[in-house]
């Protein structure tokens, strides 16, 4: 078999196994002002399904798409279901009005839904 049919073939496989990967969901989140700094608390419903196809961690984004936090999610929530997991500490200039959760999951990246969150 020649090197491009196999990279070919590769390609294809995992095209169709992220197309069959679930999106994880933003059921809710929360954001409270302390000492100057902001906590977030976020509630995401996925199926994971091993190492292979779970939510692998979810972030905050100011309003020009910055990321001004992140939370990893280390290992998979075998059996799927909905986690609720914290981000503590984050620094936001004076001028945001709203953030915007984002969902990264293993095999589909950073994407789907943003859920919006007003912070003043």
């Amino acid at each position: 078999m020649r090197i491009c049919q196999v990279v070919a073939i590769a390609l294809v496989a995992s095209t169709s196994l992220a197309a069959s990967a679930e999106t994880p969901v933003i059921n809710s989140a929360s954001v409270v002002r302390t000492d100057g700094l902001w906590d977030f608390t976020a509630t995401i419903s996925h199926k994971d399904k091993g190492w292979e196809d779970y939510v692998t961690a979810w972030r905050v984004l100011d309003p020009s798409g910055r990321e001004v936090g992140v939370r990893e999610l280390h290992i998979p929530h075998d059996g799927g279901g909905t986690r609720t997991r914290a981000l503590s500490g984050v620094s936001l200039n004076d001028d945001i009005t709203f953030v915007e959760i984002e969902v990264r999951h293993s095999m589909l990246g950073w994407g789907g839904d943003r859920h919006r969150l007003q912070v003043r």
